[in-house]
């Protein structure tokens, strides 16, 4: 007498086998997805922070004495709530103009020499050590600390 065996469907190994492959390409996925957005923050700040102290220059183009009217420099920079001069909307309800950024603020603050300093803070590590090993060409390269998980601080200096 023979046997016979009505096999339908998947056995369970099987399946296992597919949720695990299903669960590497979706990991995968989600990296390079975090990766790409951190990327692009990234260079928003990188691009910020260029766009920002060519305008600061623009707008001091004449006296380039930025120290001269500190308590002055938020009002230069941010007149108004339709009239900025900045790349993109200034907040001048602090000490300094600044701008939001993805992780913080973007502070433009005179310097003690004949020159202004653009802060930026609250930077995770390594976004911080990106914007650190970037050709910058408005400003001078960053000082500043990139330490812990978040909370590096990178100062731009320039005149």
């Amino acid at each position: 007498m023979t046997q016979t065996t009505n096999e339908s469907g998947r056995t369970m190994v099987e399946m296992l086998g597919v949720l695990a492959v299903i669960g590497v390409l979706t990991a995968g996925a989600i990296s390079s997805i975090n990766f790409g957005v951190q990327s692009v923050r990234t260079n928003m700040i990188f691009n910020l922070v260029e766009e920002t102290a060519q305008a600061v220059r623009d707008v001091y183009s004449f006296d380039r004495n930025y120290h001269s009217d500190a308590s002055k420099m938020k009002d230069r920079l941010c007149p108004s709530e339709n009239a900025n001069v900045l790349p993109d909307k200034c907040d001048k309800t602090g000490t300094h103009a600044f701008i939001a950024t993805p992780y913080g603020k973007l502070e433009i603050q005179p310097d003690a020499g004949n020159g202004f300093k653009i802060v930026v803070n609250n930077l995770p590590l390594t976004v911080c050590q990106r914007l650190l090993d970037q050709q910058w060409t408005t400003v001078d390269t960053p000082a500043g600390n990139c330490e812990g998980e978040t909370g590096g601080t990178l100062t731009f200096t320039t005149y």
